[in-house]
């Protein structure tokens, strides 16, 4: 694995610029947990797969010990994710939001048709009521004719 590079210090970074900065050394080391990880994943399979290490044969006690070891380990690489999402759920928190699409314009209303109901059927454009969401938040929506006024369609 090749050392990262980074910039020469700026003191004109933007905020934006420095946080960006800050989401690339928290992926970068994701990159050296994984690395870590693998190796730790070679040695038991090492372990496992060789009936003996130096001549000797490796018993019970030497692949308990090599587990200890990789549990050990894993810890470590445990709390420093939890370290690091939190480092990274801040640096997200202070970037700025996107801005949000622009809606769809609605399609030209046909002519009223008569429908079943015994009042006149119109297109509906459906919008999204704008606002913040939390993760697994329903979307709010609207109802919208082509004039811009609130609209309900009849039940068909």
């Amino acid at each position: 694995m090749s050392m990262p590079k980074f910039p020469k210090p700026n003191p004109d970074f933007t905020q934006e610029q420095a946080l960006t900065m800050i989401l690339s050394t928290i992926a970068l080391e994701e990159v050296a947990f994984s690395h870590i990880l693998n190796a730790e994943g070679e040695k038991i399979q090492y372990i496992l797969n060789n009936s003996s290490v130096n001549g000797c044969p490796a018993d019970l006690k030497d692949i308990v010990a090599v587990n200890k070891g990789v549990t050990d380990l894993l810890e470590i690489v445990l709390q420093n994710q939890i370290i690091l999402k939190n480092k990274m759920d801040r640096v997200l928190d202070h970037l700025p939001k996107p801005p949000c699409p622009p809606e769809p314009p609605c399609p030209p209303e046909p002519p009223c048709t008569p429908t079943e109901c015994g009042s006149l059927k119109r297109p509906v454009c459906f919008g999204i009521i704008p606002k913040t969401y939390c993760c697994n938040e329903p979307l709010l929506w609207n109802e919208i004719n082509a004039c811009g006024q609130l609209s309900l369609a009849c039940a068909d």
